[in-house]
């Protein structure tokens, strides 16, 4: 009884002597809950500015990136334009370089045809005047074997004899010169046809060579102009370069043969000749003949004699 009388003394004791003290820590933890909160408020707008900064820096960023896109993409932009223009500046060039030597690779075309025709000509006309020369020389040494003939000739059958000698002798190189001419001239003549048809036709191939590469060129350039990729530009003009020299070839292969047919012309004006000789020593033959039986000789003529009417 009395230990619980104590307690309650004490307690209401207690009260009375710490009841200041118990608001004071009331009070003490008020404030340090409200510090509490301000710190964490503080930290939370901290928070929140640092996130604002960091997006602020990224929409910053995003900028400066944008910026440096854009740069970049002027700056090739314009190295792109730069490369067109020398590009095509370049090709203006090359462009004028090929059509120069275009023009100048016709003229020595042209210059080399002219200078076989021209010696073609001189060759013939050589020819011509040995064969003239050589029939000349023929005729006198014919007119000195009838003379040599007449001063054998005694009598008037010998005479008469000599006389139709020389005259079937005329009559037959006549005729053998009149057949050797003809088969020079119908192979002169088909030679000509030949190299004319050939001449038109290398021409013909060379100018649509010509104006494949010219219009290559054109195409290449105003591709240029328009702004097209300068890769485009060039693949394209290189393959109409490759297919205009594969036509060419293709075509000069065709016109340049022409050799089988000299050759086969050549055939026929042997054939010719060799056919007007066999008809020329048959007739001479029956002639010498003929002269020896009246002269009464085994041998009318000596060797230089014959070869005086070959």
């Amino acid at each position: 009884m009395k230990t619980a009388y104590k307690i309650f003394t004490l307690s209401i004791v207690g009260v009375v002597a710490f009841g200041p003290f118990s608001v004071f820590a009331e009070e003490g933890m008020a404030n340090r809950q409200a510090e509490r909160e301000a710190r964490m408020e503080t930290r939370e707008n901290n928070r929140g500015a640092r996130m604002e900064a960091r997006e602020v820096k990224k929409e910053e960023k995003k900028g400066e990136l944008a910026e440096k896109m854009e740069e970049r993409k002027a700056k090739m932009e314009e190295s792109k334009e730069e490369r067109q223009a020398k590009f095509c500046e370049n090709f203006t060039k090359h462009a004028t370089s090929i059509s120069e030597r275009m023009t100048e690779r016709g003229g020595k075309i042209m210059e080399r045809k002219e200078s076989r025709g021209e010696k073609m000509t001189e060759n013939r006309t050589k020819r011509t005047e040995n064969l003239t020369e050589k029939r000349a020389e023929s005729q006198a040494r014919r007119d000195a074997m009838y003379a040599r003939l007449l001063e054998r000739a005694d009598t008037d059958a010998e005479k008469a004899a000599v006389a139709k000698f020389k005259s079937t002798s005329e009559q037959a190189i006549i005729a053998r010169q009149a057949s050797v001419d003809k088969a020079i001239s119908d192979f002169r003549s088909g030679v000509d046809g030949l190299v004319a048809s050939r001449k038109d036709g290398v021409t013909g191939v060379y100018d649509t060579y010509k104006n494949k590469v010219e219009s290559a060129l054109s195409t290449a350039k105003s591709q240029c102009e328009s702004g097209t990729e300068v890769a485009t530009v060039r693949t394209n003009f290189m393959s109409a370069m490759e297919s205009a020299r594969t036509a060419l070839q293709g075509e000069r292969q065709s016109t340049d043969k022409i050799g089988d047919n000299v050759k086969a012309m050549a055939e026929t004006r042997n054939a010719s000749i060799k056919q007007a000789q066999t008809n020329f020593r048959a007739t001479m033959d029956a002639a010498r003949k003929e002269l020896k039986s009246v002269f009464g000789e085994s041998d009318t003529q000596s060797e230089s004699e014959k070869e005086s009417v070959q």
